[in-house]
């Protein structure tokens, strides 16, 4: 009687268990299934993974001081742009990290010793930075070491949440049609909003040697839903040789 009461409670156990686990599995297999579809509809894993770097150009406008300049605290405030112009932002792909290089300045009377000046400046990029543009989020999902969350939908659009192995929260929407990502979407500090969430759009896709890539992006705070980037892509180039004009990286792989 014994034995059979025991033989009871562990199938009890293991009913339980499969109850817990089935959805589990399955939204797993939801996730994968997602993200298989947008590598596909990108050029496919294979040739994703392969691609050594990527270098864009092009110009746009950013948010003076993120929105916090404007001419009072009104949301409807007129914002201070800042032009971008003779942009170049290279990616190191195979080492996770990259270079902005870019020529700005104030799109407004600016009162101060240094005047306007349109030096270009470097900025090194590394970690979830890269992730506000397509090709390099996608890449990040396929890692090994990525975990896979669970599919939503917001505004018509599958939402899949990934997490990386530095431990970066990230959303990514895909359109139900192309099945390329329309944007990501990631939880950043910011010095005096504390967090804030920066969804990056993607636009226009256009194939660069077999792999879509937008034309059109522009990145948006959840803070009074601010728009801080507005860019336009006017070229892209894939596994560019080192003797071609690419920068020297002077910073280290994180």
């Amino acid at each position: 009687m014994r034995a059979i009461s025991r033989e009871l409670a562990v199938a009890a156990i293991a009913a339980l268990l499969a109850g817990i686990c089935a959805p589990a599995f399955a939204q797993q297999e939801a996730s994968a299934r997602l993200l298989q579809s947008v590598a596909d509809a990108m050029g496919g894993k294979d040739r994703l993974q392969r691609i050594g770097n990527m270098v864009y150009t092009g110009f746009g406008q950013q948010a003076y001081q993120d929105g916090g300049s404007n001419v009072t605290g009104d949301v409807d405030a007129p914002p201070k742009w800042r032009a971008l112009a003779d942009v170049q932002r290279t990616f190191d792909l195979a080492n996770g990290r990259a270079l902005l290089q870019e020529r700005r300045s104030f799109m407004f009377p600016f009162a101060a010793p240094f005047g306007l000046s349109w030096d270009r400046i470097s900025t090194p990029q590394t970690g979830a930075t890269l992730l506000d543009h397509p090709l390099p989020a996608v890449r990040k999902a396929l890692e090994a070491g990525t975990k896979l969350g669970a599919v939503t939908v917001e505004n018509g659009l599958s939402v899949l949440a990934f997490t990386t192995m530095e431990g970066t929260t990230v959303w990514m929407a895909v359109d139900p049609v192309t099945h390329l990502p329309a944007w990501t979407r990631r939880i950043v500090p910011h010095a005096n909003l504390g967090d804030v969430a920066v969804t990056s759009y993607f636009t226009g896709y256009i194939p660069y040697d077999g792999v879509p890539l937008p034309l059109g992006l522009m990145n948006r705070y959840d803070w009074r839903n601010t728009v801080t980037l507005m860019f336009q892509v006017d070229s892209y180039r894939l596994d560019v040789p080192q003797d071609q004009d690419l920068p020297v990286f002077r910073f280290k792989r994180p």
